[in-house]
């Protein structure tokens, strides 16, 4: 699930350090209480209602590795769940915020992330100069997809043959140059943007299709 573009630039809007927003109390709150509790940041939240009509609250953590800590698998951890729903209805009362949400009983606590949208608003932003490495040395296509920089060669072995000779180290090494002048929040902080692969594996494996591919 993703933050939708309201709440993705309400979150965005929270992470300035200048954002001239008054600080809201249930939301500083919840933060300082998971740092301590999960050891997780909690950068924003959004009250609202499941379909079934019972009232939701997202929480908005930074990465995937973040929502592991609140999860069991692919399911979610009650125990946490109910903790969550505790503390927020505990806060509301508190302030005096959010009144029809201080019941926690009456609380679905669900989680999002903001890191991955942060990566894929950079890539746009920084879309046309990336594209400039599209030129380099056997490359068929550069794409760009979401949160990750495709290359493709013509065939498998070129991919070997520069991974060997550091074409590919360079490759990487050059966008992620471009990123960080975008990148205020290092949302690609410690990681590598670019996936190599060739034409060959997508008409092996995809039947030609970047539809495929990216599904």
């Amino acid at each position: 699930m993703l933050l939708s573009e309201k709440e993705f630039h309400h979150t965005l809007d929270l992470m300035e350090p200048e954002s001239g927003r008054l600080p809201d109390p249930v939301l500083k709150g919840l933060d300082d209480w998971c740092q301590k509790s999960i050891g997780i940041r909690v950068y924003d939240y959004f009250c609202g209602c499941t379909r079934g009509g019972r009232l939701r609250v997202k929480i908005v953590l930074w990465d995937q590795n973040a929502k592991k800590k609140v999860m069991k698998g692919p399911n979610f951890d009650e125990k946490k769940q109910k903790n969550f729903a505790g503390k927020f209805a505990e806060l509301s009362r508190k302030y005096q915020l959010n009144r029809d949400y201080q019941n926690e009983s009456r609380l679905f606590i669900c989680y999002d992330t903001i890191r991955d949208q942060l990566q894929h608003q950079i890539l746009e932003m920084a879309g046309k100069e990336l594209l400039l490495f599209a030129g380099a040395p056997d490359v068929w296509k550069l794409y760009i997809h979401f949160t990750r920089i495709h290359i493709f060669y013509e065939t498998e072995e070129q991919v070997r043959i520069h991974e060997a000779d550091g074409q590919n180290r360079i490759l990487q090494e050059k966008c992620a140059g471009v990123l960080k002048q975008y990148d205020v929040h290092q949302a690609f902080a410690d990681v590598q943007p670019c996936i190599f692969t060739s034409r060959q594996t997508l008409d092996d494996q995809y039947e030609g299709s970047m539809f495929l591919y990216t599904r």
